[in-house]
């Protein structure tokens, strides 16, 4: 079976080059992952076209103005190529979502009822196509989610102009997140919020890591980090006896705001009045 993948995995190293003059820089999480994910294909000798959008800030947060064609080769032995991307505000995910209709439309052609596109999560400027497109081939669609879509905005401002942007762009792949084949879930209760009835499973075991070199577990972590999807103990040599006796501290994330009638007040973490 042949899979159309579309994700944010590219070559890390080129990553990180990219991101040295980027005012505000995403996690590398995401891709780490996504490179296992791959790596459990490769294993199984899945035949795999894979088109990426990596998650660079948009200009002037970045000072790329255009990514993307360009080809790198991965870890897995595979190779992605990146989306035809103009990164500026609002042109971003229209030239995104060009790129990426035309590729849905040749492969479907050449596919026709014998093949599976995959997403990483909802996009949502990707997402409608995906649906229709598929329909309209006879393609099954799968989609891994490692967030809940409804969740992506939830520290922005919603009083901002940028968040209701946002979150018009975001309505419509809501309403569309059910309409996959199936879906491959972080936690077992994902299910009910996304797609009740539709097939599933739970991530753990897709991505066999099984094979990597064993972390050196006397080198710990110089600052505080985040587990995703089990890479604590990989990336920083975390071991369960580790958690036993640690302080662990769970704090909001959203940024200070104004509360009350009159404005005048502030709410944020640590702050008292």
């Amino acid at each position: 079976m042949k899979i159309l993948y579309f994700g944010t995995v590219c070559d890390i190293n080129e990553y990180d080059k990219l991101l040295e003059n980027c005012s505000c820089k995403p996690s590398v999480a995401p891709i780490v992952f996504e490179n296992a994910l791959l790596d459990g294909f490769s294993k199984n000798r899945t035949d795999l076209e894979i088109h990426s959008f990596p998650m660079i800030p948009t200009f002037p947060s970045s000072k790329i103005l255009h990514f993307g064609k360009c080809v790198n080769n991965l870890k897995s032995g595979y190779s992605c190529r990146w989306l035809n991307t103009w990164n500026l505000p609002l042109i971003k995910q229209f030239s995104r979502r060009m790129d990426a209709r035309r590729i849905l439309k040749k492969w479907g052609r050449e596919n026709r009822g014998e093949g599976v596109v995959f997403t990483y999560s909802i996009p949502p400027f990707l997402v409608k196509d995906v649906i229709r497109l598929s329909k309209k081939y006879s393609l099954k669609t799968i989609s891994i989610i490692p967030d809940l879509l409804r969740d992506m905005y939830i520290n922005d401002n919603s009083n901002s102009f940028i968040t209701s942007l946002k979150n018009l762009y975001l309505k419509p792949a809501l309403k569309r997140q059910s309409r996959y084949d199936g879906y491959i879930y972080l936690t077992d209760a994902m299910h009910e919020v996304v797609a009740p009835q539709k097939p599933y499973m739970v991530m753990e075991g897709i991505a066999d890591i099984s094979s990597a070199t064993p972390p050196d577990i006397s080198i710990k972590a110089e600052k505080r980090s985040i587990m995703y999807a089990g890479m604590l103990h990989e990336k920083y040599g975390i071991v369960e006896e580790d958690l036993l006796s640690a302080e662990l501290t769970m704090v909001p994330a959203g940024p200070a705001r104004e509360v009350g009638l009159d404005r005048s007040l502030i709410a944020a973490y640590g702050h008292d009045d």
